[in-house]
Formats: structure tokens, C-alpha cells, sequence
């Protein structure tokens, strides 16, 4: 089987992320404490989990002060190579041998009691409970622990099944789990999701987030310490732009000579620089669309009789929405102004409205496609 790298920076201790653990997948057998007799940990006294220290278990696992007694079988499923295959897989000698007894149970480091007790909660569930549909909204956060304890240990049909359910649960109801959980459900979300990525969970969450930042309920700030962790360019030129646009109308300056002041609440000073950059790389780009809108040559037609006048009144529309009176920030809107007001202007023949279509159309996805590089600059070469 191939092995896959497991990566996951470090985070911020300002965000909500600084009680996650370490995803790097261990390797073979490592990941089990290998001193566990002589650890802080086995000194303190444990006690027995009171849903999952199973009277007929033949494992014993510890977790902090908590032992755990379960069956081997969903810890290494036959056909699979996991973390524990392997541990169980070694020769035993005389003495006794770890996780057979209580006293000698095998202590796991950097994992949680509830991880575990959300993945021997699925573990111990019938075929019948594990179907997607049996699944409610409250399930999301026990299933995103379950997948980083079954990616962790290498237990894959486990991992697997988790995320699908995940992705099913996220999809359902038009995503109303998304909705109104808490920040740091979509937090985990993309932590579990850079361990094996996926395109659609990473949009789901990215739109549920994006969508409560404009509505006011979350801030931009916290989002930003978070993509910027797990580099995430293209979620962060979305969450700039977003910071530009919510910066308060108020704060223009009243009249054309006097300062304006800036101010992003809970901003970084890089950040605050990086803001600037796009500000300022967003006003000149706007500048050169407007040049390229204004020298757009819509109808070639030479016996087209709206000729001159198609080309007049689009370059009237432009003039016009380059010299409005808002800020200079919102880009996408003034290029969707302008493709709405496209169906209202009976001066431009067929030809001419659809050679505006596609240049404004094609503006936009490519101002979409690079709209982190006005803040972050061009990214690096893969």
C-alpha cells in the first residue's frame, strides 16, 4: 500500500485551533507510547470508561486517565494495514503483555477520550445506525473525530465511511449543519480535510464561513489567522476582498483633500499591510479595466446601422461606473453593474452585446482566478 504524507502545520495560538493535535500520520507502531510504564500518564490513577471498558474486551487501551477495554477486531479489521495490525502483530515474550490488563494497558499519545469515544461509539454501532440517513446534524463533530482517529491509526474503510457520512450530512438540508455550528467545526473541517483533501468539503465550509462573515455574525479575523495556517491562497483573496468591502462607510473622508482613516479591527499588522497591498493592486487593475473596456470594440459590422451608436453609449455606461461615487473596492460588483446593465441598453445591436458579455465575463474569472495575488503577491512555483 502506498504510504501518504501527512502534514499539518502549526496553528496560531490567538485562533481556535490550538487544541487540535498533531495529524501527521505516525509511523508503524510509533504512534503507541513506547515508554508507557514509565510516563507521567500510567502514574496518575485511571479509571474505567463507564460506556466503552467492555467486561469481554481483549484490548486495553489508556487515553489520558481513562481506560478503554475493547474488542481487537475494530482496532485491526482483517485486509487492512493499520497502526495496530502491526502492534498486535508482534512476537510476544513471558512477561505480560501491554494492553492485555489494566495495569499494563497501551497508553496513546496525542489523542483525546473523546475521539475515542466517538470512534468505538461507530464501532459498536449496527449496520443500521451507520447508514447516512440514521446520521443527525449533532453527529457532525463525533464523525470528524472519528476520521482523525481512523486516518491517524490507518484504519481506511473506517476513515472512509466517516467522511463520506460527513459529506452527506454537509450536503444535506441545503448544508444547515454548516449553518450555525460553531467556528471551530469549520476549523477541524479543513484541518481533516488538508490530511486527504477534497474539493467538496473544502467548498462547503469555505461558502457556509464566507456567507456568516457577511451576514456580520462571524469575524473576518479569526478566518483569516485560520486559511492563512493552512494556506489556503485562494480562500484568503476571498476573505481580503471581503475585509476591504466591510470596511466602515464612515470612516471616508468627508470631503476630496481630507485623510481618510483605516481601520481593521482584529487585523495583524501584516495583515493590515497585506490589506493595504490589495487596495492599492485592486485600484490599478481597476484602472487598466476600464482602458480595456473603453477601447473594446464591440460591432465590426461596417453596415450595422447602431454601429456608432452602440459604441457611444457603452463607452457612457463605463465612464459612468468608473466615476461612481462609492469606493473604488468592489471590483466584482461595478463588473456586474455593467453586464446587468448590458440587457437594459437598446442602442447595442445583438453582436455588440455579446462581444460585452464575453470581455466582461472574461474580466471577471480572471480577476477571480488571481484575486489572491493582490494581496499575497504571485504565488510561488509548485
Amino acid at each position: 500500500m502506498t504510504e501518504r504524507s501527512r502534514k499539518k502545520r502549526k496553528v496560531d495560538e490567538s485562533s481556535d485551533l490550538e487544541e487540535a493535535r498533531p495529524a501527521v500520520r505516525p509511523r508503524r507502531n510509533s504512534s503507541l507510547d513506547e515508554d508507557a510504564s514509565g510516563s507521567e500518564t500510567q502514574k496518575s490513577p485511571a479509571i474505567r470508561d463507564p460506556q466503552f471498558y467492555k467486561a469481554d474486551g481483549n484490548c486495553v487501551l489508556r487515553v489520558d486517565n481513562t481506560l478503554f477495554r475493547v474488542h481487537r477486531h475494530y482496532l485491526a479489521p482483517e485486509h487492512e494495514q493499520s497502526v495496530f495490525g502491526g502492534l498486535f502483530a508482534l512476537p510476544t515474550g513471558p512477561e505480560a503483555v501491554e494492553g492485555e490488563r489494566d495495569e499494563a494497558p497501551i497508553v496513546l499519545q496525542g489523542d483525546t477520550v473523546d475521539e475515542l469515544r466517538a470512534f468505538f461509539r461507530f464501532a459498536y454501532s449496527s449496520p443500521l445506525q451507520l447508514q447516512a440517513d440514521a446520521m443527525s446534524d449533532d453527529d457532525l463533530v463525533p464523525l470528524m473525530l472519528t476520521a482523525k482517529f481512523a486516518d491517524k491509526y490507518r484504519l481506511e474503510s473506517f476513515e472512509k465511511w466517516a467522511r463520506n457520512t460527513i459529506l452527506h450530512l454537509t450536503a444535506r438540508n441545503n448544508g444547515q449543519a454548516l449553518k450555525a455550528c460553531a467556528p471551530k467545526v469549520y476549523v477541524e473541517l479543513l484541518l481533516l480535510n488538508n490530511l486527504s483533501p477534497d474539493s467538496t468539503t473544502e467548498e462547503r465550509v469555505r461558502d457556509a464561513w464566507m456567507a456568516r462573515i457577511r451576514r456580520g455574525e462571524l469575524p473576518i479575523a479569526h478566518a483569516l489567522g485560520v486559511t492563512e495556517t493552512l494556506n489556503m491562497r485562494s480562500f484568503l483573496g476571498e476573505l481580503y476582498y471581503e475585509q476591504l468591502r466591510a470596511l466602515d462607510p464612515a470612516a471616508l473622508a468627508p470631503s476630496c483633500t481630507a485623510p481618510v482613516r483605516f481601520d481593521a479591527p482584529g487585523l495583524s499588522d501584516a495583515q493590515k499591510i497585506r490589506l493595504l497591498a490589495g487596495h492599492r493592486s485592486l485600484s490599478l487593475a481597476w484602472a487598466r479595466i476600464v482602458e480595456k473596456l473603453l477601447a473594446l470594440p464591440l460591432c465590426t459590422a461596417s453596415t450595422c446601422p447602431m454601429r456608432a451608436s452602440a459604441q457611444t453609449s457603452w463607452r457612457t455606461a463605463v465612464h459612468r461606473t468608473a466615476t461612481a461615487t462609492d469606493t473604488d473596492l468592489a471590483v466584482f460588483a461595478r463588473l456586474k453593474g455593467l453586464e446587468r446593465g448590458l440587457l437594459r441598453m437598446d442602442t447595442l445591436c445583438s453582436s455588440a452585446q455579446e462581444a460585452a458579455q464575453k470581455a466582461l465575463a472574461s474580466i471577471r474569472r480572471r480577476l477571480a482566478s488571481s484575486l489572491a495575488d493582490h494581496f499575497l503577491g504571485p504565488a510561488e512555483p509548485a
